[in-house]
Parts: structure tokens; sequence; C-alpha cells
């Protein structure tokens, strides 16, 4: 544990050397944790938590990573656009408890190009006022989300039924605010 009093000076110390320290401490949490394949393989599978939704033929496409599924009890529902579609309620996203609610968070994997509409329409239907983007567009040149949001210089993008608008950009030391 940090201090809070500490914790600007601990973050610094974190970041010399290229982040050399939080890339120790992140191998050593890897080493720590269980894999997701290793929990649910030693698992009973009455004791399996299920994921059906998200097991679908026509969720499966939605979803970035095969092993990273929400689960049926805690996934973002969203409204259905069609009645006869099973899976028009479908995104990869799970509700979280915070302090003051059962659902005061949502944990949604960077969204796909063909994904994008219904991430907008997540974040429209559940009042979503801060989006927390914990990952790079490409990392190890593989693609890890689809931008989202439109360029500084562009006009608003259409998606679905949304108009999204970059109204400001500032960058703060390797975070950017939009």
């Amino acid at each position: 544990p940090v201090h809070l009093d500490n914790f600007e000076e601990y973050v610094n110390r974190m970041h010399r050397d290229s982040d050399y320290l939080f890339s120790e401490e992140y191998a050593a949490i890897q080493q720590l944790a269980p894999k997701i394949e290793d929990i649910s393989c030693r698992a009973p599978r009455e004791h399996q938590i299920p994921c059906h939704a998200a097991k679908l033929d026509g969720n499966k496409e939605k979803n970035r990573f095969t092993d990273i599924l929400p689960f049926d009890f805690s996934r973002v529902k969203l409204l259905p656009i069609d009645d006869d579609d099973e899976c028009s309620d479908y995104i990869n996203a799970s509700s979280l408890p915070g302090v003051s609610s059962k659902t005061e968070y949502i944990a949604a994997q960077g969204p796909k190009s063909r994904t994008v509409n219904e991430f907008w329409r997540m974040i429209w239907e559940q009042n979503s006022s801060i989006i927390v983007m914990v990952t790079n567009l490409l990392e190890r040149g593989k693609a890890k989300c689809f931008q989202y949001w439109p360029n500084a210089d562009s006009e608003p993008v259409l998606f679905c039924d949304l108009q999204v608008q970059l109204r400001s950009e500032s960058v703060i030391g390797k975070y950017i605010i939009r």
C-alpha cells in the first residue's frame, strides 16, 4: 500500500527510466494472478458463472477477445433495436459496483470498427458522462481500440443516430483529455 501523502512521489519514482518500475510491478502481478483460462478450467462446471449472451453466434464477432466475456448477470444490456434479433442488445461491457451504487461504473472492451455504434448507444443509454480509455489504439502493432471520437480538425461524426463532436483536446503529460 502507498499512503496518500506519498502517492505523488511514488508515481514519479515509478515513472523513472521509461516506467521501468511500473513494468516490474505489472510483471510481478501477472505472475501472482492466475490466468482467466486457468480459473475456468479448474472451476467445476456447476460453479462457472454463465456468459451465454457473449457466446451466441450473433455476438461472438462483437467480442474483441474470445477469453474476456461479460457475465450474464452483470453485462450491460442495450435497448433492443430489433425484437426479432436476440443479439441487438449485446455489447461486451459489464456493470461494476462503486461506493454509491451497484452500477456505478462500466468496464467495456475498446470498440471495434463494427461495434462503435453499439459503444455510443451504450454511452447514451447509460447516461455516461466520462469515458476513461486505458489502452492505446495500437499496442505492439495490434489494434486494441477503434478510434471512437472524431479528429480535432474534422467535422462531427455520426455514429448510428448520435452525432459526436470533439470540442477540445488537452495534452497533460502522458494523458489526453478530450
